[in-house]
This record gives C-alpha cells, sequence and structure tokens, in this order.
C-alpha cells in the first residue's frame, strides 16, 4: 500500500449541478473523456458515458438523470458520488491530492456479473455482458474478440481513527477493464 492525500468535496444540487462539479474537478486532474458512470432508477441500473456534459448509455442515448435516485460517475482522476434527497441531491467528490486526509491506497477489482454476448460485434465502444442471475447490461468498453469477462477497477483507502486502529475509509472506482483468466481455489494457473 502507498499513502496518499485524499480530498472529499462536499455539496447539495441536482444530478446536473453535481456533473458541473465532476467536470471542473477532473478537467484539473486529467480530463473527462473517459469518465464512466453507473446509473441507478427505479426501473432499471445502467452504465453510461460523459459525453459533451451529458451522460449517454450504450444506445447513445442521454440518460434521464431526473430519474435517477443514485449515479457514480468515475475515471482515474476522480470520483463522484451523488444521491437524491427529495427534489434535489447530495454530492462528494473524491480525489487524491496534497491537500487531502493521509490514507493509505490499495489497488482491487471487482469482477462484474455476466459474459461477453458473442452476438455483438467488436470495436462499438460497448460490450454486452449477460447471465441467468441478472439478465443482460452493456459496459462501456472497447473490446476484441478475446475478451469474455470485465473487471471494475478501483482502490480502497485506509485510515488511522482518532482510536489509533487503522481501517477501511471509503473506495474510490477507476474504470472498466477486460479480466484476466478466472481462477478458482484449488485450480491449477
Amino acid at each position: 500500500m502507498k499513502q496518499v492525500g485524499l480530498e472529499q468535496t462536499r455539496g447539495q444540487g441536482g444530478p446536473q449541478d453535481a456533473l458541473k462539479a465532476f467536470q471542473v474537478t477532473s478537467g484539473a486532474v486529467g480530463g473527462v473523456g473517459d469518465a464512466i458512470a453507473i446509473i441507478y432508477m427505479p426501473e432499471r441500473a445502467c452504465f453510461a458515458r460523459l459525453e459533451e456534459g451529458e451522460l449517454r448509455d450504450g444506445d447513445g442515448k442521454v440518460v434521464d438523470l431526473q430519474r435517477a435516485f443514485e449515479f457514480r460517475l468515475f475515471n482515474e482522476g476522480a470520483e463522484l458520488r451523488w444521491r437524491r434527497r427529495g427534489n434535489t441531491g447530495e454530492y462528494v467528490l473524491l480525489q487524491e491530492g496534497e491537500g487531502g486526509k493521509p490514507h493509505w491506497r490499495r489497488d482491487t477489482q471487482y469482477l462484474l456479473w455476466g459474459e461477453r454476448d458473442v452476438k455483438q460485434p467488436d470495436n462499438t465502444g460497448w460490450l454486452g455482458l449477460s447471465s441467468s442471475q441478472v439478465g443482460g447490461i452493456e459496459v462501456p468498453l472497447e473490446a476484441n474478440g478475446n475478451v469474455r469477462r470485465v473487471v471494475l477497477r478501483a482502490c480502497e483507502y485506509f485510515t488511522t481513527f482518532e482510536d489509533g486502529n487503522i481501517g477501511f475509509a471509503t473506495e474510490r472506482l477507476l474504470g472498466l477493464a477486460p479480466a484476466g483468466p478466472i481462477h478458482c481455489r484449488g485450480e491449477a494457473k
């Protein structure tokens, strides 16, 4: 684990206010061109890409954030978490920086449910994953025929608490990537 400073900026406002705050912050730490969102709505959850200030799904349609009750927008440089509170919402921006509180960082990844939909053509910029347990979902990942599974890359932060113990503080999502070979316990690698 390496030690880093973690900055947290909190704010209130609607989804568009939060998006603007992310664009200002991310623009300062490496750009928003690769920003990905996970959006939770009553009828579905979906991934989207930030394009020209709007979140667009795999069909290129603008996602109606007025239906969202929560979303997370992230890239290598920052993460925005927004949650609805009545007619408005609250958000927090997370990014590493010299002015932030000291934390220890550990990189990790989470395997997404589902395997690649082989009927989908390569290099569309989106990859369809499906499984019998959860159905299908499209993820914004450029892929070729070799990609079967996808991981959500993240980093976990640990800090020293007032009582002197070190413990988990938060995580920050970084992006999506093709999964390497998956091995079960006891399986030969």
